[in-house]
């Protein structure tokens, strides 16, 4: 009987510790991923990234065949209509 209590004790000791650990472990985690998510944020508010055009620098002949092949696609579509 005395065999079985030390067993149990034991078992539910080392679940016990293993609770305690994984909430030790989460915390710790979540606090470094906390402090990764405020890091990123911040470096997505900078102006200088903001500022920066994104669409200024396509050149003239990439938006005129663009501007063409918007064209024939809207003539395709009015011939499917009728």
């Amino acid at each position: 009987m005395d065999i079985m209590i030390v067993v149990v004790l034991i078992g539910v000791g080392i679940v016990i510790g293993m609770y305690v650990s994984s909430q030790v472990e989460s915390h710790i985690e979540n606090r470094t991923q906390n402090g990764n998510l405020l890091e990123n944020l911040r470096k997505l508010d900078r102006q200088d990234i903001m500022d920066k055009p994104m669409f200024d620098d396509i050149p003239e002949e990439i938006k005129v065949e663009e501007d063409r092949l918007m064209i024939e696609r809207e003539a395709k579509f009015k011939k499917r209509l009728r």
